[in-house]
């Protein structure tokens, strides 16, 4: 009698390495995608706390990226190497959805899809902070494409 595998025996391990296989790139390109958010979850939050700082100094929020660099590292307005979106800012009353004449300032970072970057979501993320006569803030987030979670 000879000692070894049978070829059913081995085609049930290539399939369950297969599978197994699958399941593994599939959680990687997930992660990877939740990692590049996470970039612009972090330039946002910068930008949203440059604006804090601003309005308190000017009494306005602002749109100017060179007035935000003085409080943190100046965000990208064109896709470059070494980011995975683009930013842009638009400040003042009236700039804001239902705007009107209340403050607020609307941050957007766009997915890059240019230099090599091939887009796995056209991924947008839309942060509008709004703040009334009072002085409360209030922030609404929107998230579109399909990566989940903010």
């Amino acid at each position: 009698m000879k000692k070894g595998f049978t070829l059913l025996e081995l085609l049930i391990v290539i399939i369950i390495i297969g599978v197994l296989a699958v399941i593994a790139l599939t959680q990687y390109k997930n992660l990877t995608e939740r990692a590049r958010s996470s970039e612009a979850k972090s330039i946002i939050s910068g930008i949203r706390t440059a604006e804090k700082v601003v309005k308190e100094d000017t009494g306005n929020f602002t749109a100017d990226m060179g007035i935000l660099g003085e409080v943190i590292t100046t965000p990208p307005t064109a896709c470059n190497v070494t980011n995975w979106f683009r930013y842009a800012i638009t400040a003042g009353a009236g700039s804001c959805p239902a705007g009107g004449a209340v403050p607020c300032f609307q941050v957007t970072a766009t997915r890059c899809t240019s230099l090599g970057k091939s887009p796995d979501n056209a991924v947008a993320y839309t942060v509008i902070l709004k703040e009334d006569d009072s002085g409360v803030q209030n922030r609404t987030t929107d998230v579109s494409g399909t990566t989940r979670g903010w």
